[in-house]
């Protein structure tokens, strides 16, 4: 069953103030927000959330995550940061993006990849199995 905001809703206008919005609508606020941008097959945990070149930008930090994968056996090592497989809750995030400066008509982009250059805007937000879902779609 969809919670209001996120049964696979497309934002009008992506914008701060549709994101804090949906995620006002979540009743389990301890829910983890990850990002994707292949439609949810995929997901990555938010590593960064800052105001960049006017935006909003959710950010997985990919370079720093690759530091620990052991080359041996190309799996995450035991002394990872524990940010790097959980992220940030819905609560976490509400709290971050109201601390943002006015105007909230900022538009939300993604990172996934660890190049401040590819950035994508958000498209929709879906709750899937334990986690609240950002969807952008980089075509």
């Amino acid at each position: 069953m969809a919670e209001a905001g996120l049964s696979q809703c497309c934002l009008p206008t992506k914008t701060l103030s549709y994101l804090l919005a949906a995620l006002q609508n979540v009743a389990d606020r301890d829910l983890e927000v990850r990002l994707s941008a292949d439609d949810g097959r995929s997901s990555r945990p938010i590593s960064i959330v800052a105001e960049s070149r006017g935006h909003c930008l959710l950010y997985f930090d990919l370079r720093h995550w690759l530091q620990y994968i052991a080359p041996e056996t190309g799996r995450p090592r035991r002394d990872r940061p524990a940010y790097l497989d959980c992220g940030i809750s819905v609560s976490q995030l509400l709290h971050v993006l109201q601390g943002f400066e006015k105007p909230s008509d900022k538009l939300i982009e993604i990172s996934l990849t660890g190049n401040h250059n590819e950035r994508y805007l958000l498209n929709r937000i879906e709750r899937k199995n334990t986690c609240c879902l950002l969807i952008c779609c980089p075509d």
